[in-house]
């Protein structure tokens, strides 16, 4: 059996069909990492305590991973190095975390309980009890269906995404608590640039205008939890952030709506039988992003934590463009 026909069988399997979008390197690519993401899934369904030491599963990966460089790319191994490898592992595990797919104690992943949601025509499945029959868009797995609804909001909820919420609604939300306390200038404090332009960083020590609210934030020294403690601040006033409002990220759904007042959010969908690619303005919440990694493929290797860059399949998108839209992106198609 030739490589190739090893490598159409696996992408077969799991439904990932080559794009006239990305090269066949790519294509190697995302079928490398759904492939070690659908093992890893497998591996723990079938475990008796359906768990497994993270640095086992780790180093299982990266196995995966070499045995499929060795198959697949055998005059280009040098050109993935260990640490791309040692990457590629971290990213699978954090990500099925990130998203809840997996529990992670200090030495143990547990697969999540099965959930499934019927939406759109696809049985959207987060930690599969069987990886048999299921299609993968990244590292997320689904099935078709016949169920044509499409109640959106029960599979953002299953994902922890606000599905009453929208950043709008939170940022006015927030802005009635700006009178708690008296605003404290503090050199060290950054602004969120609204203005900002692709290229450019998301805060500067220059506030981008004199009247209206900013998002600021200061950095925080000996704690483990966070780098930056984030604040809404107008005129005489401000509010700080809590722990715990940070934790579930209300200061990135403030941050893109502020910047949704100022300019604009952006999204490119360049689309084609077989693969959509995106390319954001803006990145996303961290709970938003972990859902949208978890059903996309980075462009590369190399780009693994690139947070503006995503491919999906045609199948998911439209749930995807919806959350999107939800965010306030507008959503401009492209169709090769």
């Amino acid at each position: 059996m030739t490589p190739q026909t090893v490598l159409s069988m696996v992408a077969d399997e799991l439904r990932v069909g080559k794009s006239c979008l990305e090269s066949d390197c790519e294509w190697k690519e995302r079928v490398m990492l759904s492939a070690c993401g659908a093992w890893l899934l497998h591996i723990l369904a079938n475990s008796s305590e359906f768990k497994m030491s993270v640095n086992s599963a780790k180093n299982k990966i990266k196995e995966k991973v070499g045995a499929y460089l060795d198959l697949f790319f055998p005059f280009e191994t040098n050109n993935i190095n260990e640490k791309t490898t040692n990457n590629i592992a971290d990213y699978i595990v954090e990500k099925y975390c990130a998203a809840g797919c997996l529990y992670k104690t200090s030495y143990y992943i547990h697969l999540a309980v099965e959930t499934i949601r019927l939406i759109d025509g696809l049985e959207w499945i987060r930690s599969p009890v069987s990886i048999e029959g299921c299609s993968f868009s990244g590292l997320g797995t689904y099935k078709e269906h016949t169920n044509k609804q499409c109640c959106y909001e029960d599979l953002y909820s299953v994902y922890g995404l606000p599905v009453q919420d929208t950043p709008t609604t939170i940022l006015e939300r927030f802005v009635t608590k700006l009178n708690r306390c008296s605003r404290q200038n503090n050199s060290t404090c950054e602004y969120l640039n609204v203005y900002r332009k692709y290229g450019e960083t998301y805060y500067s020590i220059e506030p981008p205008y004199k009247n209206g609210v900013l998002l600021a934030r200061e950095p925080l020294e000996n704690s483990f939890l966070h780098k930056y403690k984030y604040k809404l601040i107008d005129q005489d006033s401000q509010y700080e952030f809590q722990a715990w409002e940070q934790e579930e990220s209300y200061h990135n759904y403030v941050a893109l709506a502020l910047m949704k007042q100022r300019s604009s959010l952006n999204v490119k969908a360049t689309v084609d039988k077989q693969l959509v690619a995106l390319q954001l303005s803006h990145i996303l919440p961290d709970q938003e992003e972990a859902f949208l990694r978890l059903y996309s493929w980075p462009k590369s290797f190399n780009y693994l934590e690139n947070r503006w860059s995503f491919l999906l399949t045609p199948m998911v998108y439209p749930a995807i463009k919806e959350r999107l839209k939800c965010l306030g992106f507008n959503v401009t198609e492209v169709e090769i």
